[in-house]
């Protein structure tokens, strides 16, 4: 889980960020 003092924004940002890295280096 979260912790409360990380802001929903933020943590939905570094999701994002992820999600685009695994989408630029495509299935292995």
């Amino acid at each position: 889980m979260f912790m409360r003092t990380v802001n929903y924004s933020e943590a939905r940002q570094n999701l994002a960020e992820v999600l685009e890295s695994a989408v630029t280096a495509g299935p292995v």
